[in-house]
């Protein structure tokens, strides 16, 4: 029985869907994974159809919700269709490195109590900063447990350590018991999430960059307007996370104020900044990968 399944929710994934895909051949082809694919009525052709039909029928299904669903409604219909004991999200564009299946062997065998894993990832952002950069998968990065606690305490630092969706992977019953997603949190619906699957269980993660997100792609707005929305659910999210754990209000203030100031700094500061300058900024973290050579 395959242990992994990855779900893809897409509406008009077009070139970027066939790029997730082509990063799963591999392990498809293994027979270590079992792909889905939920299309959310998508009306651009769906040019990833034509792969998914060369690959032998028992590798993947395609599945669609009963009626066109916002995007975050869309997760939970999607990711509740699991059938596999683990289920990796996967969003469109964003691709896997072969390598995190065996870390994820290796991850479940060392820490059996862990319902859920999560690697670091490298990023592709050609429109704002450095395609031309490649982060290797770094494999040898060591594995800890991740426990509530520590969650509760990055949150109120308002750091997602987990991060995006197709960073991590959910035992089925964790994810079930943590759906569904909330609509009402367009920045923050995944974290919260996250919550709820560590008030179940702990993580395994590693700092390896195991996944790489493709930022090229606009998942949500980065007007002014759509920034400060971001802001401000995270605030808010590090505010619920203080009172819940107890924390001291004033230290819980004083954290929230550091990290979301440092973000509006490095978020504009960025803009205002030369492209070559910001290119030398994003090289030296070694977090972007080259497009051509995905």
């Amino acid at each position: 029985m395959r242990q992994y399944e990855v779900i893809i929710p897409v509406r008009n994934g077009g070139q970027a869907l066939v790029n997730s895909i082509q990063s799963l051949l591999p392990v498809l082809k293994s027979g270590r994974v079992l792909l889905t694919i939920s299309d959310n009525f998508s009306t651009d052709g769906s040019p990833w159809k034509q792969l998914i039909q060369s690959l032998p029928k028992d590798q993947w299904r395609l599945i669609a919700p009963p009626e066109s669903l916002g995007r975050v409604e869309h997760w939970s219909w999607a990711f509740a269709q699991g059938q596999c004991p683990w289920i990796k999200p996967l969003m469109t564009g964003d691709r896997i490195d072969d390598a995190f299946w065996d870390w994820a062997d290796s991850a479940t065998a060392r820490f059996p109590q862990a319902g859920l894993l999560f690697s670091s990832a490298s990023l592709i952002d050609p429109a704002a900063a450095h395609p031309e950069v490649i982060a290797k998968p770094s494999a040898s990065e060591p594995t800890r447990l991740y426990d509530k606690g520590q969650f509760s305490a990055d949150a109120i630092r308002c750091m997602n350590l987990v991060g995006a969706l197709s960073q991590m992977m959910v035992r089925v019953d964790v994810m079930k018991k943590s759906m569904p997603f909330e609509p009402a949190f367009a920045w923050t619906a995944d974290w919260r999430m996250y919550r709820r699957c560590f008030q179940q269980t702990s993580a395994a993660e590693t700092r390896a960059r195991l996944v790489c997100l493709d930022r090229s792609i606009a998942r949500l707005s980065t007007s002014w307007n759509g920034l400060r929305g971001s802001f401000r659910e995270e605030w808010r999210f590090a505010a619920e996370q203080a009172k819940l754990s107890g924390a001291s209000a004033i230290a819980a203030f004083l954290h929230r104020t550091k990290a979301i100031g440092t973000k509006m700094i490095l978020i504009f500061g960025r803009k205002l900044l030369p492209r070559p300058v910001r290119g030398f900024l994003t090289s030296i973290t070694g977090w972007h990968k080259k497009a051509a050579s995905l």
